[in-house]
């Protein structure tokens, strides 16, 4: 598909990029792309990509990026929410039954 500018734009639906179907960081298909700006930054990375069995890609330029290693480092935990229970009070504070509030 051609975008108004002139070029080809690839459109693939939402899902075949998010979810359970996004490879993992560090992968093959996905591997930790950095940025540094000095030799030891950039041995310090590949040891600890190296340790820990990933793939990597490092560049060299003016600013540091290394957020894909944070990631990998500390993935982001699932989000957690607790069940309401339909006969107690509803939380958004109206005093009505949650099942008659904001449940229904």
């Amino acid at each position: 598909m051609l975008h108004e500018t002139g070029v080809r734009v690839n459109l693939r639906p939402l899902t075949a990029i998010t979810g359970s179907n996004m490879p993992k960081i560090g992968s093959e298909q996905r591997p930790i792309i950095v940025r540094v700006t000095s030799d030891d930054r950039a041995h310090y990375v590949a040891q600890v990509c190296q340790q820990n069995g990933w793939h990597y890609i490092i560049g060299f330029e003016g600013s540091e990026d290394i957020s894909d290693l944070e990631n990998a480092l500390n993935p982001p935990l699932p989000m957690q929410s607790t069940k309401v229970e339909r006969n107690i009070p509803c939380p958004c504070g109206s005093g009505r039954k949650y099942k008659k509030c904001c449940g229904s």
